[in-house]
């Protein structure tokens, strides 16, 4: 009963956000046909909004169907409560920007000024919907059965949305870990409009159009390298979310977590993630388990790689991010299960890892790529990060609001700081 209560309040929750956000969306049209050039943040954001109303409808259809269990729902309110308040401050920010039939000639040209004042604010709500549809698309295909390679981002009728217990019970028996954690929290960390200085670089637009490409990333420890592969992973997420045919798989080591320090479990985790895009379970996968006596014996590393290379060879395209391979326990075998990776030249893979400069890493490393592809993460290319870093929380930190008044303090903490992070 309580389950069934929970699955009302969250259904009624994204029914009177896509009613407000359809108001807003007319709105925001009615904004574009006031103004003969709008700032180009607004019209982001007006293909951002739609896109997460339809996120929201298809994750609608999935909880009616019964598809996500209880922690999901919680997971999936609080996204819904997010995008609520992002909504309301977009819809204020309209309030005191969008033109209307009785304002003044003089009154319209100050309030499109006051857009190009708002722009830098609606370019952080434009990110955070980003984020929302990511994390939803990821509720979305552990939730659901549906599509064949890549079709868990189309969505589809709520009486597809079955839940095929034989692929749940593989993926129990590979009991991969869940790198969606690690990506969330780096979210949350991040400080919008960071990275920039790498997700507009030749060599990351370079990576992200040509498969069969590596890039590697390696810096100090506190240089940013997993903030920035979860920018990236972002960014490639939006990069293929409209096209079935394109994978997005990631993970992190992470020397907090036992099982996020294993190879082996990077390379279930990465299987794993593939089958989520697939109607019902992967034959693949399937034989995997079958040849395994129904999952009474765990698969050889080898076995994992072939399965691995199987999967991929079924979309056109399939993007790999691996963060933070120092942290691996097992390095030396994770170095090989990359060698292998890359060797596969398919024609289909794009690969980028972070790491620290440790010696076996970078031995192992550069044979497999050149030095156009390997990428220092110095100091100079940080220091805007951290000035913008810094300059918010002064501006938005409670515990810093004493020196809001006293500017010249301000600016002796920001330049102070910057001075002394040395890239970190």
């Amino acid at each position: 009963m309580a389950e069934a209560l929970a699955i009302v309040g969250l259904v009624s929750s994204i029914v009177q956000f896509v009613d407000f956000s359809s108001k807003i969306v007319h709105r925001l049209n009615e904004f574009h046909s006031s103004l003969d050039e709008a700032p180009e943040s607004f019209r982001d954001i007006k293909v951002e909004l739609p896109l997460l109303v339809d996120t929201l409808e298809r994750t609608k259809k999935q909880a009616e169907g019964g598809c996500f269990s209880k922690n999901t729902q919680e997971a999936i309110c609080g996204v819904v409560r997010g995008c609520q308040l992002q909504v309301e401050r977009l819809n204020n920010v309209l309030e005191e920007t969008l033109p209307t039939k009785g304002d003044s000639s003089w009154r319209k040209k100050t309030k499109a000024l006051l857009s190009i004042c708002q722009e830098k604010k609606v370019q952080q709500m434009t990110t955070t919907f980003r984020n929302y549809v990511q994390t939803l698309t990821y509720h979305q295909a552990t939730g659901s059965s549906t599509g064949t390679p890549g079709s868990s981002f189309l969505g589809g009728k709520a009486d597809l949305y079955a839940i095929d217990d034989n692929r749940k019970k593989i993926h129990r028996w590979l009991s991969a870990p869940d790198p969606w954690l690690n990506y969330n929290k780096a979210l949350k960390q991040r400080q919008a409009g960071t990275g920039t200085w790498f997700t507009e670089s030749k060599q990351y637009a370079h990576w992200k159009t040509n498969p069969d490409s590596f890039l590697w990333l390696h810096g100090i420890p506190g240089c940013g390298k997993t903030i920035l592969s979860s920018t990236i992973i972002e960014d490639v997420f939006y990069h293929c979310h409209r096209d079935p045919a394109k994978a997005v798989i990631y993970f992190y080591f992470d020397f907090t977590d036992d099982e996020k320090q294993q190879h082996e479990k990077m390379v279930c985790s990465l299987i794993t993630q593939l089958s989520l895009r697939y109607r019902g379970t992967s034959r693949v996968l399937a034989a995997l388990f079958s040849s395994n006596m129904d999952g009474e014996r765990q698969p050889t590393s080898d076995a994992l790689l072939t399965t691995l290379r199987q999967m991929i060879l079924e979309f056109d395209e399939t993007f790999v991010i691996l963060d933070a391979l120092d942290e691996c326990k097992e390095r030396q075998n994770l170095l090989e299960d990359i060698d292998e990776i890359v060797t596969w030249k398919m024609g289909k893979l794009h690969i980028l890892a972070t790491s620290r400069r440790e010696n076996d890493i970078r031995e192992s490393l550069e044979p497999l790529i050149n030095d156009e592809n390997t990428i220092c993460i110095q100091s100079e290319l940080v220091t805007d990060d951290i000035r913008t870093y810094i300059h918010e929380r002064l501006l938005t930190d409670r515990k810093l609001r004493r020196w809001q008044k006293k500017p010249e303090v301000q600016r002796e903490i920001e330049t102070t700081l910057i001075g002394k992070a040395d890239g970190m």
